[in-house]
C-alpha cells in the first residue's frame, strides 16, 4: 500500500476531485477504478487537465470516450499532438485509404517517424495534409480552445 501512496501526490481531498472529474465525464465508478489500476498517475494530473483531454475526445475526437478505460495513456500526450495525429487518421479514414479499426493506442503510441512512414505516406496527399495539422497543432498549444479542428 505504501509504495502504491508514494504513486500518488496531492492531498486526499485533490486525487478524490480528480477521480470525481472523471466521473462526472461519464465514466462508472469501476470503469475509474481499472483506469486507475492500469495507471494510477492519473490522479497527479490537474484537474483541468484532465477536463480539458476528456472534453476533447467527446466533442473533437473520432474515438468513443470508452476508449480511455483501457487507454488511460491518452491523459499524458500532448492535446496538439492528439488533434494532430486524430485529424490525419480521420482524413485518411474518410477517403477509405487506412484500417478503420485502428486502436486509439496504434495511433497515438506508435513514434512519430513509424507514424508518418505507415499512416501518413499511405495517401500520396498524405503528407501534405500531415503537414497542415502540424501548423495548426502549433496554435492549438498557443491556444487550448482550437482543438475543433479537421481536415475533412
Amino acid at each position: 500500500m505504501e509504495e502504491a501512496m508514494k504513486m500518488f501526490k496531492g492531498r486526499g481531498d485533490q486525487l478524490h476531485e480528480r477521480f470525481d472529474c472523471l466521473v462526472e465525464a461519464g465514466f462508472d465508478y469501476n470503469s475509474v477504478v481499472r483506469m486507475i489500476k492500469r495507471d494510477p498517475r492519473i490522479l497527479n494530473m490537474k484537474r483541468t487537465v484532465i477536463q480539458k483531454k476528456i472534453d476533447f475526445i467527446k466533442n473533437a475526437s473520432v474515438f468513443p470516450i470508452e476508449c480511455l478505460v483501457t487507454y488511460p495513456r491518452y491523459f499524458y500526450h500532448d492535446l496538439g499532438k492528439i488533434s494532430a495525429r486524430f485529424s490525419m487518421y480521420q482524413w485518411l479514414k474518410k477517403r477509405n485509404a487506412i484500417n478503420p479499426a485502428l486502436s486509439m493506442c496504434t495511433i497515438l503510441s506508435i513514434q512519430e517517424k513509424r507514424f508518418v512512414k505507415y499512416i501518413v505516406n499511405i495517401h500520396p496527399e498524405g503528407p501534405t495534409i500531415w503537414h497542415l495539422s502540424k501548423v495548426y497543432q502549433t496554435k492549438i498549444r498557443i491556444n487550448s480552445s482550437l482543438y475543433d479542428i479537421k481536415f475533412c
